[in-house]
């Protein structure tokens, strides 16, 4: 780029700015902020005004050189497990970082995968041009049943959490081993006809640490013995080969540590008003590690719930008439709560010595 596209001028700033000065060997340079403005004109002796200048000459040359490339070729395949990932840090930037925009594309993303990438089969990987290709992996299956949750902790839309029962009910049926923990794929592999129980981050999250706190978390809403059982019996079989690989099955002590100290839920019961709403977006809004937001809509989901505590909430909101909110953890829950105020100082604060 010096002296070609770029003024040695304005090479010396991106030089330091970019953190170019990293990359000493032949290795392709990737380009970051590695300092700042004043940092740069202090090494190079200028104005703090003549180096943003030069930088912003610069970066706009060296925009108009890419624009003029060939376009690299973009993969428009939707991928069930990965798109629902995103799903879920979209929704994660709409609750802690207020950006308000991206949570309905978030649910376009769950509805889509629903309607148009699950079968009476089960859940395929893949879709591209109007076609399915490829049965679902555990990781699709997991992430899938994770987004689909959260999609339900801000709708509080049963349809949501329907779709989550059906995705554990299949985690348990057609990946389920033996031993227990669960294998990668519903049938063996072809043509060596294994069956692999994945439990190293490889870098993602192993599809065995997915599928256990997905689990975890489908039984903390309702309450259906099947999934915590079968946590417990995964937890437990995946632990010795967890302690062998170390750090490389860090995803599963983040599954452990939950479920050893069951993190905060908040229960959120009523119709779906004013008040029912500003007490969940309190809920959603306010982090705690590990919180779950279940809302419960009038006797919405009444069938799909079987944690009798949960029960007890709704009967109570039944015989008070107004939306309530609850902060469970440790098997403890909070008297009900009305105010939104309090209920964000109760999810900050409640046993939180406990978490230390």
């Amino acid at each position: 780029m010096r002296g070609g596209l770029l003024s040695n001028d304005e090479f010396n700033v991106i030089y330091w700015y970019f953190g170019v000065f990293r990359f000493q060997g032949n290795e392709k340079v990737v380009l970051h902020r590695a300092l700042g403005i004043e940092e740069v004109a202090n090494k190079l002796g200028i104005s703090i005004d003549m180096t943003r200048s030069l930088l912003n000459s610069a970066i706009s040359k060296m925009i108009n050189a890419r624009s003029q490339r060939k376009n690299p070729r973009i993969d428009t395949t939707i991928y069930a497990g990965w798109s629902s990932a995103m799903s879920i840090a979209y929704t994660m930037a709409s609750d802690y970082m207020g950006i308000n925009d991206v949570i309905e594309h978030s649910l376009k993303t769950v509805d889509f995968i629903m309607n148009n990438m699950y079968r009476n089969d089960g859940l395929r990987r893949a879709f591209r041009c109007n076609t399915l290709s490829l049965p679902g992996l555990l990781e699709d299956y997991s992430y899938t049943l994770l987004a689909a949750l959260v999609a339900y902790s801000h709708t509080g839309n049963r349809k949501y959490l329907e779709f989550a029962i059906k995705l554990g009910n299949d985690i348990v049926d057609k990946f389920r081993a033996p031993d227990s923990g669960f294998y990668d794929t519903d049938m063996p592999d072809e043509p060596m006809t294994l069956r692999i129980k994945p439990i190293a981050d490889t870098p993602n999250w192993s599809p065995n640490s997915l599928a256990l706190i997905a689990l975890m978390n489908l039984y903390r809403v309702t309450g259906i013995d099947k999934f915590s059982k079968e946590v417990n019996n995964g937890i437990r079989a995946l632990y010795s080969l967890a302690m062998r690989y170390g750090t490389a099955t860090s995803s599963y002590f983040i599954a452990l540590d939950w479920y050893l100290r069951d993190p905060p839920k908040v229960v959120i019961v009523g119709d779906a008003n004013d008040d029912f709403m500003r007490l969940l977006k309190t809920a959603l809004r306010t982090f705690r590690p590990g919180k779950l937001v279940i809302p419960i809509i009038s006797d919405s989901v009444d069938d799909l719930l079987m944690d009798n505590s949960i029960r007890a909430m709704v009967n109570e909101y039944r015989r008070k008439g107004s939306p309530l909110a609850y902060v469970c953890a440790y098997s403890a829950c909070t008297t009900p709560i009305v105010n939104e105020e309090t209920l964000r100082n109760v999810l900050t604060d409640f046993m939180r010595d406990r978490y230390a």
